[in-house]
Parts: structure tokens; sequence; C-alpha cells
């Protein structure tokens, strides 16, 4: 009986062990997230070209008033499969303060649904792609939207099937 209540004790001293050396050397048991990554390290992705960032922080401003806006801070209706960015790296500006400002929004809203975008090579027209149910295909060009605020209105018209 004592003999296996020793091994007993000695299993649970092993398992712990790992989370009481990560303490020892200084570094905290954050345990890992569903990839498998620590989750010390940042949620948000950096785009391929390293040319700029998604925000560290949710960003909460009011300053775009419309109801456009509002569509991205909601959940999108169930027949939305995945949506589509591709711009140009260096022409397409406004696009890039489109997903900074609403990226995380939109994910603390649609945790499951796509939300891709693709820098492409130069030249290539920025567009908006949205995949319904049933491989349904929706796009449209943002090449003639100067501000955010005009992505997001031509955007909530393609889900809302305006478009």
């Amino acid at each position: 009986m004592s003999r296996a209540l020793f091994f007993t004790a000695q299993i649970n001293f092993k398992c712990r062990s790992s989370s009481f050396q990560r303490k020892a050397d200084g570094l905290p048991d954050r345990g890992r997230d569903s990839h498998g990554l620590p989750l010390s390290r940042s949620a948000f992705v950096t785009a391929t070209s390293g040319a700029f960032r998604f925000p560290q922080t949710p960003h909460f401003s009011n300053r775009l008033g419309t109801m456009a806006s509002s569509i991205f801070k909601q959940a999108l209706p169930s027949t939305v499969r995945e949506i589509r960015l591709h711009f140009s790296p260096t022409q397409a500006n406004q696009v890039k303060s489109f997903i900074q400002s609403n990226y995380s929004s939109f994910k603390s809203s649609n945790p499951d649904l796509p939300f891709m975008f693709r820098e492409s090579s130069l030249g290539t027209p920025a567009r908006a792609i949205v995949r319904f149910e049933y491989g349904v295909e929706k796009q449209v060009s943002l090449e003639q939207a100067k501000s955010s605020s005009e992505i997001e209105s031509l955007m909530s018209n393609l889900i809302q099937g305006k478009n």
C-alpha cells in the first residue's frame, strides 16, 4: 500500500515538474492554443510582405457612425461562408486601413468565418469577394473607393445582396 502511494506521488510530481521548471526559469506557464502555439504569442498574423501589422488591441472608435460600419460589428448572415480581399501592396492604402480598423471587431463577432486577404502582384485591382452557401460568389471592385467608410458601404451592400 505504501509503495502504491509513493508511485502515485512520483507520477504527480513528474506531471507538474515541467510547469515548476518553467516558473523556476522565470517563464510564464501559459499553455497552448488550439494550433499548438504558446499563448504568449500574438493571435494576429503579420502580412506576408511585412508592410503592416494588425492591431494588437480591438479598436472601438465611433468616428464612422454610418449604417455600413455596423455590419462588421455584428454576426453576419449564416449564408456567408467566406470573405476575401485582394489588393496590390503598393496602391491600396485605403484597403489596408480598412483591414486594420475593422479586423478585430469583425473576428470578435464572427470567429469561425474565414476573413482572408491577399496582397497580390503589382497591378492587381483591389476587389472584395464574398462566397455564399452553395458556392455562389459575388465580387465588387474597390478601386474607386477613396476611404475606409466607402469600402465598408461597398462590402455591406455586397453582403446584403444589394450589389
